[in-house]
This record gives structure tokens, sequence and C-alpha cells, in this order.
């Protein structure tokens, strides 16, 4: 068999491909890393949601657990939300009420699951003639499952009257004489109405209407024994968030209490929107931590800062299982192991362990960064300027351009710029805990900036809690050696990024002396824009995000 070799590997590292979705189900097991408590947290019997952003990997833990669960003689369903249905679209046409919105996206999901056990069934020796019957009952709750609110009615009352009169007379000459007659007839004309409307509204309640589904539900579990049903929702955060508490109650009601049923839900934190309070102390939908468990986000799991050791094993793994899959897809010699994989990729270790820190923990952005830096490599192994230089190139490319199409959001990230970097002098800084602003999300979602912690205490405010964040690897290359050059680096006078690029600076990790005083003033930002235009204000005077995908500042 032929010795993998260095271009070998670069032309493997290439050709990886960057979702999920875009492998088979024996491509999905094979490329899964688990890495520390992943798979511990994630294979439980417990309702879980798990949190992360685009590319740090949800669908494939998913589809991986679906795998697991199918080994064990266990019923997986995996669900796409964003394929169900016939017109996804529908579910966001704004000028069709909230309850029939929500009621068609309750009933696709519901259609999904029906076929799934169906097909499962078919797949399966069981007495197809009980279970259709089973089945059949379920199917039927479906068509009952209805969302009604209150809305405004109106009732209107007419009454009417008409009349005619006429009066006529007549004369006939005979030969008797003189035949006279006279006729009468009252009919007046004319019409007269009389309308009355009352109309009544009142605050929107809504009822949600499935009471047979989860008896139907757990009659289709407990017919296949004592086997577990797992339904994995991926792609949560594609529903629009209106409808998202309504598809969670349904679970809630329906699903949870059935004992051999396991619900889990892949989804990105600040687009979903689990519950919807009502009056005494009542709510549509799920409570987190106290319904259905929140312990897993994969947007911390892997950040190179949080723990060194876990993202170096994570990621080499990481591509080494990739690097196997692709080279015997395209026949291309492969590594051996994931140490050969690292010999004939990288020049030194040092290079990797930075290679790791440019992803920030997202697994596609690293998959983006390797393929690049394989490129510029090509026949050689990946130095460490060609790592820099590909996360410069990935950040110019890639994230800096869904910046630059947003004007707030271009606005807020050169306040972070000027306020944090220059004048702080460190790459990351806080954000006060429990606030939250829709364009800091967006940045976040875009991988602009990333949470290195979550309850962190300040310097300056030691009462206080916050969330600690810091600028991406290719956002602070491309600051380095301009006037917001961070202190680290302050000293080196001449620098350009070229030589940050070539690889005579390093790039830092995080000074806590500094980080610890950068507090980022949200309030200082929003009245610093005069520049504003009047989209970007309500009729309250509050500031909006211009953003329609995210929610304003909270």
């Amino acid at each position: 068999m032929p010795t993998c070799s260095t271009q070998d590997v670069n032309r493997i590292l290439v050709k990886i491909r960057t979702r999920a979705e875009r492998l088979d189900q024996n491509q999905i097991v094979s490329t899964f890393v688990n890495v520390g408590p992943m798979m511990d947290i994630l294979n439980t019997d417990d309702h879980q949601i798990i949190f992360g952003r685009r590319g740090t990997g949800k669908t494939h833990a998913l589809r991986y657990l679906y795998d697991v669960v199918a080994e064990e003689g266990q019923i997986p369903i995996y669900v796409d939300m964003t394929k169900l249905g016939s017109d996804v679209s529908i579910y966001n046409n704004q000028s069709l009420p909230v309850g029939e919105r929500a009621t068609r996206l309750l009933i696709d999901v519901l259609r999904t699951l029906h076929d799934s056990f169906l097909e499962h069934a078919l797949s399966k020796d069981v007495d197809l003639r009980k279970f259709t019957r089973v089945i059949d009952n379920f199917g039927e709750a479906i068509s009952k499952v209805r969302i009604v609110g209150t809305v405004e009615t109106e009732i209107t009352e007419t009454e009417a009257a008409s009349s005619e009169a006429q009066i006529g007379a007549s004369a006939d000459a005979k030969k008797e004489g003189i035949v006279a007659s006279l006729t009468a007839s009252w009919k007046r004309m004319g019409r007269s109405e009389q309308k009355t409307q009352r109309k009544s509204q009142g605050r929107e309640v809504y009822h949600l209407r499935f009471a047979e589904v989860g008896a139907t539900f757990g009659d289709i579990c407990g017919f296949f024994g004592r086997t577990r049903v797992w339904v994995l929702l991926d792609e949560w955060s594609s529903i629009p968030e209106d409808l998202q508490p309504f598809l969670a109650d349904l679970l809630r009601r329906s699903f949870f209490n059935v004992s051999e049923a396991t619900v889990k839900i892949a989804a990105i934190e600040h687009r979903s929107r689990f519950k919807i309070d009502q009056e005494g102390g009542q709510y549509i939908g799920l409570e987190l931590t106290s319904d259905i468990r929140s312990n897993l986000n994969l947007d911390d799991f892997l950040v190179f800062d949080n723990d060194r050791e876990r993202s170096i094993t994570f990621f080499t793994h990481f591509l080494y299982r990739h690097a196997v899959a692709m080279a015997n897809e395209r026949n291309i010699p492969a590594p051996k192991s994931a140490d050969e994989l690292v010999s004939l990729a990288f020049t030194r270790r040092d290079v990797l362990e930075e290679f790791v820190k440019a992803t920030e923990g997202v697994p596609r952005d690293a998959i983006h960064i390797i393929s690049i830096a394989a490129q510029k490599a090509f026949g050689s192994p990946i130095s460490m300027p060609n790592i820099r230089q590909a996360a410069h190139r990935f950040y110019q490319e890639d994230k800096i351009g869904a910046v630059d199409g947003n004007e707030t959001l271009s606005r807020l990230l050169r306040w972070i710029i000027e306020d944090v970097i220059k004048q702080k002098k460190t790459s990351a800084f806080l954000l006060e805990f429990g606030r939250r602003d829709g364009n800091v999300d967006a940045l976040f979602d875009r991988r602009m900036i990333h949470v290195k912690a979550r309850n962190m205490s300040s310097r300056d405010n030691p009462g206080l809690r916050y969330y600690h964040y810091k600028l991406d690897y290719g956002c602070y290359i491309d600051l380095i050696a301009t006037k917001n050059m961070p202190a680290d680096l302050e000293a080196q006078e001449g620098t350009f990024v070229e030589d940050v690029l070539v690889g005579g600076i390093e790039v830092p990790e995080d000074d806590a002396r500094s980080y610890r005083r950068a507090i980022l003033n949200l309030e200082a930002f929003y009245e610093s824009e005069h520049t504003f235009s009047c989209g970007d204000r309500n009729e309250q005077g509050e500031v909006i995000n211009v953003d329609s995908e995210l929610p304003a500042t909270s």
C-alpha cells in the first residue's frame, strides 16, 4: 500500500467538506470526534437542548447520536426543521394569524414523526395489522391539533321595511249602459334600514388543543415495548421565534410525559425562544432547567483558552478522521495515525497549536482555515505564516463581509476596536451578565467575537457578573501594528501585519489584568450614534436593531 506523503495530506485537507449534512451516515460516524464528556452528556435519557452557533457541530453530534441509539436497537427519529412541509416559507407569512402558522408547523412536525414511525415499522418484523390501528389513531389525533386565539369580532344587525300605494279607476260603455268600476290598492314605495354594529377586541390568548396527541404517541411507543424513542430536532432556530414556544409546548404536553421518549433539540441560543409567560405563573412552552436540560453549549466546549489540551486533542483527531474519510473516498493514501498526520501536515507542534487557537473552537471555521493553509503550503508542511495568512484571509473574505453589509454592526465593531483595543489595550472585553443586545449577538453569531466565559467578575465592579468576550483571531491579526495595537505588541513600533503573517510576532493570549477593566458600555455607544437613521429608533426613542433576524437591545 502506498505511503502517505505531505503532498497527499495537502490534497486531502484542501478537499474536506465543511457541512455535516453533505456527509452520508457512514461518514458522519467515521468523522465524529468524541472529546471529554460530550457524548456522556448527550447520550442520556433526559430531554435536552444542545446550544451552539453555526458550524460548532450540532448537526454532526445529533446525527452521530442517531447512529449510536440505532445500534443499540432503539428508535431514533431525526427531524431537520429547515425541510418541514411543502413550503417552509409559510411559517414566516405575516399576513396569516399566528395561530394558523403555528398549527401548520405543529402538524408538519407530527406528520414527519408519523412517517418515520411507519418507516421504522415497515423495516422491522412487527404485526403490521395491529400497528396500522395504532398509527392511524396517531394520524387522526394530528388532524385535531389546533391553536386558537381570541380574535376581533364584529356583529352587524339590519332591519328593513318597504310599502307601495296605488289608486285606479275605470269606465266601460256597453249596450245596457255605462258600467263603472273603481279599484284601489295601497303599496308604499320606499325602504327604511337600521344597522347596528358591535365590535369586541381583547388581548390575544392562545389555547392549544392536542390532548389526544400525547396519548396516541404513548401508544406507539408502547407498541415497541421497552424500546426508547429518540426525537432529535435539528435546526430549531430556523423556525420563526414567535412560533417556537408553541412547538415547545407540544413537546412538553405530548412527549415529555411518555416515559419511553427522549427529546433532544439543537438550537442557536440567542435565536431561540422557548416560552411565552402568561398570567398567574402559567406559560406556553418549555422552561429551561425545569422542563428540559440545557447543559451542553458547543460555543464554549472547544475554545482554546478554556481548555488547551482538550481543544488540541479534539482538532487533531477531527482533522485525522476527516482526512481518512476523504482519502478513502478519493483513493489517496491516508495517514496511519493522528500523530503521522500532524508530522506530515505541520512544520512544528506549535503550528498545530496556532491552528487550534485560530479556529476559536468552531469546527467549520477550522476546515476553512486548514484548507486555505494547505493550498498555500502545497507540497510542503504547513508553517506558522501559512496558518496566520489563512486565518487572515478567511477573516477578510468570509467574516468581515457579513458585517460590512450592516451599518450598525460595522459601527459597533469599530466602537469595540476603538474603545476596547485602543483604550484598554486588550483583545477581550466584558459585558454585564444578563444584558442581551441584538447587535452584540449578531457579532457573536457571525463569529467576529467569541464567548470565553459566562460568569466573570470585574476589577472595578466586583459585585457584578459579566460575559467575557474576545475578538476573533483573524480580527486580532488585522489590527496588529495599527494605532489600535494591543499592549502586548505596543513596544514593537514599525511592525506591520505582514510581520505577523510571516510568524515573527506572537499572537498573545488575553491578559486578565487588562480585560477585567475593559467593560463594554453599550449605552455610550448608542448615545454616540447621532448618524442613526429614523428607522433605527422606535416611537419611544429606543434604539432598535436594523438586523431583522435578531432581537433589539433588552
